[in-house]
């Protein structure tokens, strides 16, 4: 008779609270497969944001610098206080990616721009409008403007950190792709 534990295993460090729920045969001649194990790893996102907050200059001169037009919505913005640094894909999506189960510290910082070396995630964004997209993917939000360099971005980060996407998600994107308006550019 085979006796299964459940082992609840919480690793936290500088903002990243790791938590694992395995199951964990007693008997040694049992394998452990990726599929026995549901990862969800939940970056502190008050951590993280001290790592990538300075970089809102270097974000707003990929932009033309201010005064802005915001991508997401061309409200204009004339100054770093009416903007957020917002992430084109959230960090707590990114979790929902079974391939970040492993990822370590340096990941997650890199993954949120912290490290300054992966800008393609970042933009900026109204406090309303970033506080609306949220964690939100394209089978749920698009923007009002800029969905073709919205999807491209998304896009982008996805195949840079080697993510799952969500199927949804995928499908809105490529079909968001195929329209008239984002094939000639």
């Amino acid at each position: 008779m085979h006796r299964t534990n459940k082992l609840f295993a919480t690793a936290a460090f500088l903002g990243l609270a790791l938590s694992c729920a395995v199951d964990v045969a007693q008997t040694p001649t049992e394998a452990q497969t990726p599929e026995a194990a549901q990862c969800e790893p939940r970056p502190d996102r008050r951590e993280l944001r001290s790592a990538y907050r300075s970089l809102e200059d270097e974000i707003a001169a990929e932009l033309g610098g201010f005064p802005l037009l915001t991508p997401y919505s061309g409200l204009a913005v004339t100054r770093p206080t009416e903007t957020q640094i917002e992430h084109v894909v959230a960090l707590a999506e990114m979790a929902r990616a079974p391939e970040t189960c492993t990822w370590t510290l340096e990941d997650w910082l890199h993954a949120a721009g912290g490290d300054g070396l992966f800008m393609d995630n970042l933009t900026l964004a109204t406090g309303p409008v970033n506080r609306d997209k949220s964690e939100k993917g394209e089978a749920e939000w698009l923007p009002e403007r800029n969905r073709c360099w919205y999807v491209r971005k998304r896009n982008r980060v996805y195949e840079a950190l080697g993510l799952t996407r969500d199927p949804a998600d995928a499908e809105v994107a490529k079909h968001i792709l195929s329209t008239r308006d984002c094939r000639g550019l």
